[in-house]
């Protein structure tokens, strides 16, 4: 199915709420038609470029964004809250002649659904340290507590990219307990 595509700095993933100040006309028509048609568009972390303006450049994966709220901001600017829903593949990107980005996207699936490894348990812990509110880890498989962390952490683009690509929920755990000791070594 093709989607239009709102690139940003950081990105998206299952599960994250993220709220987004809507200004360009480009982003305006999108959520518009997105929210008639009750269709979501797609978050992709910048490879290159800039989130305002018309050169950006995207890597093949990104995260659909739902829209869950909202508001016109005392700004007067639009204000919407999104929540990331399934992980897509990207294919075939095409630029309109406002600027607006649509691409063809592949819903990505985990490679296996498991609970979180032993090897892990250190992920609960830093979790309830770093995100409000209980986590009822007995309900949430190893995808599920990845994201969380991954909409916790701060990182880069290249690193969000390589997160959304990847099928393996350990693999992922993996790559996400790599960064937060590179974070703790800061």
């Amino acid at each position: 199915m093709i989607y239009p595509v709102f690139p940003l700095a950081r990105g998206l993933v299952p599960s994250m709420q993220l709220s987004l100040q809507i200004f360009e006309q480009r982003y305006l028509r999108m959520v518009r038609d997105c929210m008639e048609r009750g269709l979501p568009f797609v978050v992709s972390p910048l490879s290159s470029g800039a989130e305002v303006g018309l050169q950006a450049e995207f890597p093949a994966a990104g995260c659909l964004a739902r829209v869950v709220d909202w508001d016109t901001l005392p700004s007067g600017l639009l204000g919407i809250r999104v929540e990331g829903d399934q992980r897509v593949a990207l294919a075939a990107p095409e630029q309109e002649a406002d600027g607006l980005w649509q691409t063809e996207a592949t819903a990505l699936q985990d490679s296996r659904q498991l609970a979180l490894p032993e090897d892990y348990s250190g992920i609960r812990e830093l979790l309830q340290q770093i995100t409000p509110g209980e986590i009822r880890f007995e309900v949430l498989d190893c995808s599920e507590i990845g994201w969380m962390l991954a909409a916790a952490l701060p990182m880069e683009a290249s690193s969000m990219a390589s997160l959304l690509m990847e099928n393996d929920p350990v693999e992922r755990m993996e790559m996400l307990v790599q960064l937060v000791d590179r974070l703790a070594q800061r």
